[in-house]
């Protein structure tokens, strides 16, 4: 599904986030930037995406703030 330069766009990108995570003093911001970068990973290796955000049908993801 990805190619070589999607490939390499994704592990820049892993990297980055895995710095982030080091960086990161908030422990919730920590584990974002972590969870992404491990996402990103997977993608360099040829994963196929996967949602970062657990979807509910009885859950919405965007609400009117009501």
């Amino acid at each position: 599904m990805f190619d070589d330069q999607d490939r390499a766009y994704f592990a820049r990108r892993a990297a980055m986030e895995r710095i982030s995570a080091s960086e990161a003093s908030d422990p919730a911001i920590r584990k974002i930037h972590a969870d992404m970068a491990e996402e990103y990973q997977r993608r360099s290796e040829g994963a196929e995406p996967r949602s970062l955000v657990p979807l509910s049908a009885d859950k919405p993801l965007f609400t009117d703030g009501s």
